[in-house]
């Protein structure tokens, strides 16, 4: 249930979550990772769900494919998921236009972004000056913007994305 409302679409869910929090790396994981070697992470997480691959890269790429297929079987409010695929797709959006490789992309489609008409102008602009700089900054600061006006949807969100973006 979202604190203060009677909305009980996510009482399953939370379940779920308070089971999966149960599996989450503990102080002494992280404690044991700060000391140690790159070679050595699969046998301090041996007894956590970051285990299994050989490359402890592909461990985590797998981790947050999952993570985020089960955010977004579960999440009912599209404004949420905005605050994780905006970002991500404003970063392939740069990534590509810098001709960046392939494995810096994120499994979510630039089009939204792109349709917006302050992103359109940057990208005329970027054709034109060609300044990758300028276009980083610029389109973050239109994730910004965008991402304030979507958080109307909490007040939560709504705080948290007037002191990023003010900040």
């Amino acid at each position: 249930m979202i604190s203060g409302t009677n909305d009980t679409r996510y009482a399953f869910v939370n379940g779920i979550i308070r089971v999966r929090e149960a599996k989450l790396l503990k102080k002494s994981h992280f404690e044991r990772l700060i000391d140690a070697e790159l070679s050595s992470f699969n046998v301090i997480l041996s007894d956590s769900p970051y285990t299994c691959d050989v490359d402890f890269f592909n461990t985590l790429a797998r981790v947050e494919r999952e993570e985020r297929n089960f955010f977004n079987e579960y999440c009912l409010h599209i404004e949420a998921r905005r605050c994780l695929d905006w970002p991500d797709a404003i970063h392939n959006l740069k990534v590509k236009l810098k001709h960046g490789p392939e494995d810096l992309l994120y499994p979510v489609p630039t089009n939204e972004v792109e349709s917006w008409e302050e992103v359109r102008e940057i990208l005329e602009e970027h054709i034109r000056e060609k300044n990758n700089f300028l276009l980083s900054t610029r389109l973050d600061q239109i994730l910004c913007q965008k991402l304030y006006e979507n958080a109307g949807f909490s007040a939560f969100f709504k705080r948290f994305y007037e002191l990023f973006y003010y900040l």
